[in-house]
């Protein structure tokens, strides 16, 4: 029962759309609708509203435009500092292969100055070992010749008093005497 008279409901509603009630004026939903409409907008116009809202539209405009222009500097400004950065750095980077050009010109010029001293240095050994080399043979031929000389001494003594020895010896000592007196 309960589904029959739920169909029969429902025919009954599409029965009354296909035949609509005429209503008066005051009697409508759209005119009430329409009314409040027209009403709400004549009060709006009446207290300015559209007038608070324009000018929060241009004061939200300006600071937009204001953010705009800032945000507009501060990406030259980044720019000209990135662009000092990159300056900076590329200076840097020459300027540390010029120190390092100076320093490798500088070592090259300190190992060439050491060589030299160094050659200097062992040609001055080599000129004193010679010299040592010269007077220790100096002085070992002045040896060998005093040696030799006192050993032609004592040689000459032994023969001398070898030979003076007995009446000889003494003719002799006295002709030198003599001869020294004279």
């Amino acid at each position: 029962m309960d589904q029959t008279n739920l169909q029969n409901a429902q025919q009954e509603m599409v029965g009354m759309a296909d035949h609509p009630v005429e209503e008066g004026l005051f009697q409508s939903a759209d005119f009430y609708v329409s009314a409040g409409f027209v009403i709400f907008v004549a009060i709006i116009l009446w207290f300015g509203v559209h007038k608070m809202i324009g000018k929060a539209l241009d004061d939200r405009s300006e600071k937009i435009a204001l953010q705009l222009e800032e945000a507009r500097s501060l990406r030259e400004e980044a720019q000209t500092d990135l662009a000092q950065r990159l300056r900076r750095q590329k200076e840097a980077a020459s300027e540390s292969e010029a120190i390092i050009a100076q320093a490798e010109e500088d070592s090259r010029l300190l190992m060439d100055d050491a060589n030299r001293e160094i050659e200097r240095l062992s040609a001055r050994r080599e000129e004193l070992a010679v010299i040592k080399i010269a007077q220790a043979e100096a002085a070992a031929i002045k040896a060998v010749r005093a040696e030799a000389a006192a050993i032609a001494i004592k040689a000459a003594r032994r023969v001398l008093s070898d030979s003076l020895a007995g009446k000889k010896g003494d003719a002799m000592t006295t002709s030198v005497i003599k001869a020294i007196g004279d």
